[in-house]
């Protein structure tokens, strides 16, 4: 995501989602490991506060050129969204698509651009 929104400084709101999608493709295969670890640091966090840095997970903020095509309240509800994302698609027996990714972000974030 970081390296993407480095190289498109100008994007529509549909290009960011698109880039979103993109992003959440990597969590089933390359990235699964990852993230595994990045979730079950975060629950033991939960369980014993001391453990932990708490903000390690979940991912940050996007990265800026990603923000003003979203808007503020799309924004902030990207990441807790992909969270959910990336918890399911490393669960369900079948990864989900990057178009039906693209069906969830659109429907959930174009409309809080405003």
């Amino acid at each position: 995501m970081r390296h993407w929104a480095g190289t498109h400084a100008e994007t529509t709101p549909q290009e960011a989602v698109g880039a979103l999608a993109d992003g959440d493709m990597s969590c089933p295969g390359e990235g699964r490991t990852a993230m595994v670890v990045e979730y079950r640091l975060h629950a033991a966090t939960l369980r014993r506060p001391g453990c932990g840095r708490r903000r390690a997970c979940p991912p940050g903020p996007l990265p800026r050129p990603l923000a003003p095509p979203l808007g503020p309240t799309a924004t902030a509800t990207a990441a807790p969204l992909m969270t959910g994302l990336r918890l399911h698609a490393m669960n369900a027996p079948r990864p989900a698509t990057r178009d039906e990714i693209l069906t969830v972000l659109t429907r959930a974030l174009l409309p809080l651009r405003a």
